[in-house]
């Protein structure tokens, strides 16, 4: 085992010793926003050093990665999704997409100019697990989490909430198809995680409250969430809620 920071890869020096076939990159920084420059690092400059050590030992790298490369478009909903079209000049809202886009565009460039031999896994929200129901001990950092949690606290959805699609997967179904795409089907290049769920996230927001929440014009929603949520998770609630998107 070789521990250290991928924010600071002279950390993992071992891995240049080490011989390996494959590597499935499923670390990350997960937060969506950060004062400092460490989800940067992590997910999208740690993948410079990651991709080029992989072509060094000839190894096949699988990212773990994430729908919400998708962006949003001018009018702040998400951009269609297209295997084959990574940069569509979409925009982004936080640091962890962004960081994750970047992290895709190099793979895809090393894949196309140095023969790196290399997967990518697109995967919706991870939800609790479909075989026990559990969820990660770091539920809050969850964003699917994150977004139920704040309109079942405000008590309302946003009228944006009945447009935005939510994918969603369990990650117990996450973790399969990834072992799936990297040992039994690892030819395709980029792929989305089979089992995923589709609803409107009104849909999912009732269901979590346990009842039908009422609607709210966004701008109301967003003035009471700044009001009602002291964490400022309120600020993590998609496009909609941000009056610069």
């Amino acid at each position: 085992m070789v521990c250290g920071d991928l924010a600071q890869p002279s950390s993992l020096a071992e891995l240049d010793k080490i011989s390996f076939d494959v590597v499935v990159n499923c670390a990350a920084d997960v937060r969506y926003f950060a004062h400092d420059d460490h989800i940067m690092r992590v997910n999208a400059q740690w993948m410079e050093h990651l991709s080029r050590l992989c072509l060094e030992k000839g190894a096949r790298l699988v990212q773990a990665s994430t729908l919400s490369i998708a962006g949003v478009d001018a009018s702040g909903d998400m951009s269609a999704m297209s295997p084959m079209v990574l940069d569509r000049q979409q925009r982004f809202v936080d640091q962890y997409s962004y960081s994750k886009f970047l992290a895709e565009r190099t793979i895809l460039q090393r894949m196309a100019h140095d023969g790196l031999q290399a997967s990518i896994i697109r995967m919706g929200y991870l939800a609790p697990r479909a075989g026990d129901g559990k969820i990660s001990a770091n539920a809050d950092a969850n964003m699917l989490f994150s977004l139920l949690k704040a309109m079942k606290d405000v008590g309302a959805c946003p009228e944006s909430a009945q447009r935005l699609e939510v994918v969603w997967a369990p990650v117990d179904v996450v973790a399969e198809g990834v072992f799936h795409h990297t040992v039994v089907c690892p030819s395709r290049p980029v792929v989305d995680v089979e089992g995923m769920e589709r609803c409107s996230l009104k849909h999912l927001a009732d269901r979590f409250a346990g009842k039908e929440l009422p609607l709210m014009k966004d701008e109301d929603f967003r003035q009471q969430a700044a009001r009602q949520l002291k964490t400022g998770l309120w600020m993590l609630l998609f496009p909609y809620l941000s009056k610069d998107a």
